[in-house]
């Protein structure tokens, strides 16, 4: 469910923030992109759009 998904992925970018490690995440849920990614990359139909 959705808050256990931020529950998961607040602590593992604590634990990447601690050990200074760089982390991707490819995901269906927008949610989840929106309120952890610093940079995201949209791939629409095969386009891909930037976006910061």
């Amino acid at each position: 469910d959705e808050e256990n998904s931020h529950r998961v992925m607040e602590n593992i970018i604590k634990f990447c923030k601690e050990k200074n490690i760089d982390m991707v995440i490819v995901s269906h849920n927008k949610s989840i992109v929106d309120d952890f990614c610093e940079n995201k990359i949209e791939i629409v139909k095969g386009d891909i759009l930037w976006k910061e």
